[in-house]
């Protein structure tokens, strides 16, 4: 009996995360204010989720391109 394995889910997981990546990266980016620092400081979760999002969305994508690719050849 074949074991089922779903070979494009890293890919999908690592779009999700990568697309949150950009999203929050954008967020921060538009609150981001030299006048007003108080709110700038409000928004560095945003940065931060930001970047871990994108600890694990860019290495998915090139895990699950790779996992792929070896199928495919």
């Amino acid at each position: 009996m074949k074991k089922l394995t779903i070979k494009s889910l890293p890919f999908t997981i690592g779009i999700f995360f990568t697309v949150a990546f950009v999203f929050l990266l954008h967020e921060f980016i538009r609150g981001f204010d030299y006048k007003d620092v108080e709110y700038t400081m409000e928004m560095l979760p945003y940065l931060g989720m930001s970047f871990a999002c994108a600890l694990v969305g860019i290495p998915s994508v090139i895990y699950g391109i790779n996992r792929l690719s070896d199928g495919a050849s």
